[in-house]
């Protein structure tokens, strides 16, 4: 389609479409030849007559634009052109995560456990600002992870799940997808804080070091239950080359009582940045309850020789060119998913 005004901004294309909203990408001009490529996430319309999601949105965007970390898409601009809402927000060139993971089991590959433990140790970098802000995304699952192609890692999305929750607009199809990210306290309703957050990182590491889902079942009912019991397979049986040091902090941040949990997402990853040598313990991980367990390094594997995020660089690289066909309209000038709508 060809290039058109919304506002101040021109939109370009779009590049994803769900049932809350489109997200487009779009160019804001200004003097002097100025130009900047944006993205513009557009509410759709049977959700922007809900005045109550739309009063719960505008506070939560209110308070996520104030958010500036390296590791969390920025939002610049909340506001309406004609009867339609809309979040102007940094432009991220690169990949979701949930597309590189599509990308990597389509092919029996597993993402190489250095970037997936730096990739989630970024996930945690960005969460804990947040966090420390009250901020609690409530919404962590691949698709709204970015991976840019200079080897960069951005948390976005925040606010529009708790908007949606409390205003009732979340459709029974569209949580079905987000159930297997939702720590237990949330399936059963209890209140949540910054640990929920923290079991969802546990799902996405799990995921990106097996291969494998980590809660998958037939209907809705058998899959709450799986997560409301977090009944997973130990992930060294779907990967032997797990070191046993990893498989601790997955179970650490999977415990169905949150109390046992990490408690902040800088527990989950600080001691790793000290650079500590991978664990030669022979045993396995114990169970997902035994509060024992020690707040091990999330980021050891940066003990590999090459720098993670030039690694990303050229991880993401090769999955963009070495693919039969895209499974995503994304290349370095072009992404299809900005986030999760």
């Amino acid at each position: 389609m060809n290039p058109q005004m919304f506002g101040r901004y021109l939109l370009l294309d779009k590049v994803a479409a769900g049932g809350m909203a489109e997200v487009w990408r779009a160019k804001l001009t200004g003097e002097g030849n100025f130009q900047k490529i944006i993205a513009i996430k557009k509410i759709l319309p049977h959700v922007s007559e809900d005045e109550d999601f739309i009063t719960m949105f505008t506070d939560e965007a209110n308070i996520t634009s104030t958010m500036n970390h390296a590791n969390i898409g920025q939002v610049s601009e909340f506001s309406k052109v004609g009867d339609v809402y809309f979040l102007s927000m940094e432009y991220v060139s690169g990949r979701d995560l949930k597309s590189v993971w599509s990308w990597s089991k389509a092919r029996a590959q597993i993402m190489p456990v250095e970037l997936s433990a730096y990739i989630v140790s970024k996930m945690c970098d960005g969460l804990q600002y947040a966090h420390d802000h009250a901020i609690v995304h409530r919404d962590i699952s691949p698709q709204n992870v970015l991976l840019s192609w200079e080897g960069d890692v951005k948390v976005i999305d925040f606010g529009i799940a708790k908007a949606a929750e409390k205003s009732g607009k979340t459709r029974p199809g569209t949580l079905k997808g987000k159930f297997a990210y939702m720590a237990p306290e949330q399936i059963r309703g209890l209140p949540l804080d910054g640990r929920s957050d923290i079991f969802a990182i546990g799902v996405c590491l799990y995921e990106l070091v097996t291969g494998q889902r980590g809660f998958q079942a037939e209907s809705e009912f058998s899959l709450l239950e799986m997560v409301r019991n977090v009944e997973i397979r130990p992930p060294s049986l779907l990967n032997q080359t797990l070191p046993a040091e990893l498989e601790r902090i997955i179970y650490k941040a999977l415990t169905k009582d949150r109390d046992q949990r990490y408690q902040t997402c800088a527990d989950m990853s600080s001691i790793g940045k000290k650079r500590r040598p991978a664990s030669t313990a022979s045993a396995r991980s114990p169970p997902l309850t035994d509060p024992a367990v020690d707040q091990q390094a999330l980021l050891w594997a940066q003990r590999f020789a090459a720098r993670p995020r030039v690694s990303l660089q050229a991880f993401l690289v090769s999955a963009n060119t070495n693919t039969d066909r895209p499974i995503a309209v994304m290349t370095p000038h072009h992404h299809r998913s900005i986030g999760a709508v």
